[in-house]
């Protein structure tokens, strides 16, 4: 056997022996509709009632959020009480140059919940689904790890999601389809009337 085939069944005995766990990182739009030039939020949300260690317990890890720079731009990350950072955020670049990313790492997240609330402006164009993708840090070794009652890695999975970018009616428009239901509902009550 080669080294380099020694290496590689190391590498799956360990994966093998890794604690798997149901545990999940997913964003949640405040709506899967946006307004364009308004700013909307995305939370980051955690279950990792299925990871491993004690229940309640404290989590922690790093992720990478990625989006199309022409479509949304970033504003903030606010943490959930409780939960406190480790690193970042920070604002980078993805492979390719045609996505930005933001990275940021959490401890003490419970069990369930709200990490964080992401806010993000939507720039358009109208009609555009805005994708918002989300991974470990570190795909490799992973960076997830449950701090109670011992330090114990486990492997989360990420979900993204998507927004829509659409155009706000102005407000005389709504006036105006206001003023064309009021004139035929007295129509038709004059009609009805004859």
């Amino acid at each position: 056997m080669t080294l380099r085939q020694r290496l590689a069944a190391a590498l799956l005995l360990a994966l093998a022996g890794a604690p798997a766990g149901a545990a999940s990182i997913h964003l949640q739009p405040s709506s899967d509709t946006v307004f364009v030039d308004e700013q909307f939020t995305v939370s980051l949300l955690i279950n990792a009632s299925d990871a491993p260690g004690a229940h309640p317990g404290l989590y922690g890890g790093q992720v990478v959020v990625d989006y199309d720079p022409t479509q949304i731009a970033y504003v903030d990350f606010g943490l959930a009480s409780g939960v406190s950072f480790f690193s970042g955020p920070a604002l980078g670049v993805a492979t390719g140059g045609l996505r930005q990313t933001v990275t940021l790492g959490f401890d003490n997240a419970p069990d369930t919940g709200t990490v964080g609330t992401f806010t993000f402006r939507a720039l358009g164009p109208p009609e555009v689904v805005a994708s918002i993708n989300i991974a470990d840090s570190d795909a490799f070794f992973g960076t997830f790890a449950a701090y109670v009652p011992t330090y114990q890695p486990f492997y989360p999975t990420f979900t993204g999601t998507s927004v829509t970018t659409v155009i706000p009616l102005p407000g005389a428009a709504w006036l105006f389809m206001a003023g064309v239901g009021a004139a035929l509902g007295h129509a038709r009550r004059r009609s009805a009337a004859r």
